[in-house]
């Protein structure tokens, strides 16, 4: 850290002296909170696809190898080294998917849509076909969007039945 990254730190500590910090954040306070049905939806959409972008985040594990292939040339040996990485740890059955690129993670999206006047629709998914298969393969058994909306369940609840605000539907 620089010295003038360390003072900063050093005087806002100063000032705060003993006070207290609390934190709370809104999904904390979402069921008592007057919102319009349309923000709630968003919110508990948005809630879903970042934790869905969380569970799929951890990475494989790489290690890096070295290959040595040996040519012999009108009697003349040589060795040339090459290195690459192998994958060593991937998810197995039961597991979220785990990320070798970022490209499923980046693939993950939402929408809300007014399906009819006051009634709305929150969608989590993914257009990459590797991250469809991996979804509903039994086979493969790498639930990551259900299992998520699952495990998530009671916080969407929660978030969607407080109260709404009269009159707005947005």
């Amino acid at each position: 850290m620089s010295s003038a990254t360390e003072n900063a730190t050093e005087r806002r500590i100063r000032l705060a002296g003993g006070s207290e910090i609390r934190f709370q954040t809104f999904l904390d306070t979402a069921d008592k909170v007057i919102i319009p049905l349309r923000k709630r939806m968003q919110l508990a959409t948005a809630h879903l696809m970042n934790k869905v972008i969380q569970n799929i985040s951890r990475p494989v594990t790489k290690t890096p190898m070295n290959r040595i292939a040996t040519r012999t040339v009108n009697g003349v040996t040589r060795e040339k080294g090459t290195q690459y990485t192998k994958v060593t740890d991937r998810s197995v059955a039961g597991e979220f998917p785990k990320a070798d690129t970022s490209l499923g993670i980046k693939s993950i999206m939402m929408s809300v849509d007014e399906v009819s006047p006051g009634c709305f629709e929150g969608r989590v998914g993914t257009d990459l076909d590797y991250m469809v298969i991996l979804e509903v393969s039994e086979s493969l058994d790498r639930s990551f969007l259900v299992r998520t909306a699952q495990e998530e369940f009671p916080l969407l609840m929660q978030i969607l039945s407080g109260p709404i605000a009269e009159g707005e539907a947005d």
